[in-house]
């Protein structure tokens, strides 16, 4: 049902997508803060455009998040707040539908941060490769992007990973490849 609803509505490997990563404080939309966004525009398979910023998120970084992100108090010391960065990402998606693995984490965060700033309503269509993912392979034992890329061959360094602009090139490159065996399976 999701594929086909997707389906019905998009060309997966001609129309023109922005995929999304945000690196966060924590788990919680409404008591967490957005550290980066990361986001690539994407068109038959390739990058057309990138969005990469940092965000102080005038609350400090724990160390258990700086362990993961690499993001650190320093980095994001003199950078702009969420309300100025959440502008220019809205500007950057446009209209345009967006993709995010576990999507429902990272639109949240873009949706709270609307909402506190007045910012109007994110309601962009989405589609989550997580979901996908789960889909077309069943199998696999589970579907974490790292999981994803690996068994997809694409190109994902765990070093690297969770950097917003890192994780949304991963995540581009899988969705088109999830793209052909959606086309190849489903579209005659």
């Amino acid at each position: 049902m999701y594929i086909k609803s997707i389906l019905n509505k998009y060309h997966l490997l001609e129309d023109t997508f922005v995929v999304f990563d945000v690196e966060t404080t924590g788990l919680s939309p409404s008591r967490d803060k957005l550290i980066e966004i990361g986001a690539v525009k994407i068109c038959k398979g390739k990058i057309i455009d990138r969005f990469n910023e940092l965000i102080n998120p005038n609350i400090s970084i724990s160390s258990k998040i700086t362990s993961i992100t690499h993001i650190t108090n320093e980095m994001v010391r003199d950078c702009s707040s969420d309300d100025i960065i959440v502008k220019k990402f809205l500007k950057f998606v446009d209209c345009y539908p967006v993709i995010a693995h576990n999507a429902k984490f990272d639109v949240a965060f873009i949706k709270v941060a609307c909402y506190r700033h007045h910012l109007g309503i994110f309601n962009n269509d989405v589609i989550d490769t997580m979901i996908l993912a789960r889909m077309l392979h069943p199998e696999w034992p589970n579907h974490k992007l790292e999981t994803i890329t690996n068994n997809l061959d694409v190109k994902f360094e765990e070093n690297k990973h969770h950097r917003a602009l890192y994780d949304a090139e991963g995540t581009a490159f899988a969705f088109y490849k999830m793209g052909e065996e959606i086309n190849s399976q489903f579209v005659r």
